[in-house]
């Protein structure tokens, strides 16, 4: 599975599905630092690690 936008192959589609939801506007974003993500694992992971 190929993604039509950057070329970047994967073995399963839904890893391509996860992967192209990365090239939309980024829309979790950390009430702390302003940071913004395009999936909410991400920036449930950003408060888990403590980034900011």
């Amino acid at each position: 599975y190929s993604c039509d936008i950057c070329g970047f192959s994967f073995a399963r589609n839904h890893d391509l599905t996860r992967h192209i939801r990365g090239h939309e506007p980024a829309q979790f974003g950390c009430e702390r630092c302003g940071k913004a993500y395009t999936r909410l694992d991400s920036l449930r992971r950003h408060y888990v690690r403590k980034r900011c």
